[in-house]
């Protein structure tokens, strides 16, 4: 009988292990780079039509993204357990808090006009860049290399003249494409 539940014990040591190696969604990835992927295209064209509603847009397709990486979350840890996911989960949390203060930068910065308002979609590329950056030293190394790719388009932004018109796409191509490739190409042994 106590091999039995030895065998049993190491079968789900592996399988935790396993999990957390694989702890990325490739849903939940190619949610999120489908709602950002067409959060900024929708950006695109109202930021010369109706500028007023692009926080609406933002705001639905956050709670979206937000619902369902919460449902994925409880599913996680209905299977796995509460300890399954300590990085993922703090990394989450972690991006919440990045966000919100970045979105305080944005609003103060408009507000005292800090900077030119035409620079912030470059703020944004450098803050998503460096927190991409930093979760691929914690999840994996494609992370790190998309967060690079975001640092550098933000400095396309600064250095091309007339690109800067067309961030929001440039927005989706960068982010929300590297986010469907990744949720499209990732090997998710555990979904």
């Amino acid at each position: 009988m106590k091999k039995i539940e030895v065998v049993k014990d190491m079968k789900r040591v592996k399988e935790l292990m396993e999990f957390s190696r694989y702890r990325e969604n490739r849903t939940e990835i190619l949610i999120w780079g489908i709602l950002v992927t067409i959060g900024y295209v929708i950006t695109h064209f109202l930021q010369f039509s109706f500028p007023i509603g692009i926080p609406f847009v933002w705001l639905v397709v956050s709670t979206i993204g937000i619902a369902s990486s919460i449902s994925f979350e409880r599913a996680d840890r209905s299977k796995f357990g509460e300890s399954f996911s300590f990085i993922g989960g703090r990394l989450k949390y972690i991006w919440f808090c990045v966000v919100s203060v970045g979105f305080l930068i944005t609003y103060f910065s408009i507000g005292l006009a800090i900077f030119p308002e035409k620079f912030i979609p470059v703020f944004w590329f450098l803050v998503i860049g460096i927190g991409l950056f930093v979760q691929g030293l914690f999840l994996s190394t494609k992370w790190s290399v998309v967060g690079l790719l975001h640092i550098l388009s933000g400095g396309l932004l600064v250095f091309i003249p007339g690109i800067l018109d067309y961030w929001a796409l440039l927005f989706a191509i960068v982010h929300g494409g590297s986010f469907i490739i990744i949720g499209l190409t990732k090997n998710d042994k555990n979904r």
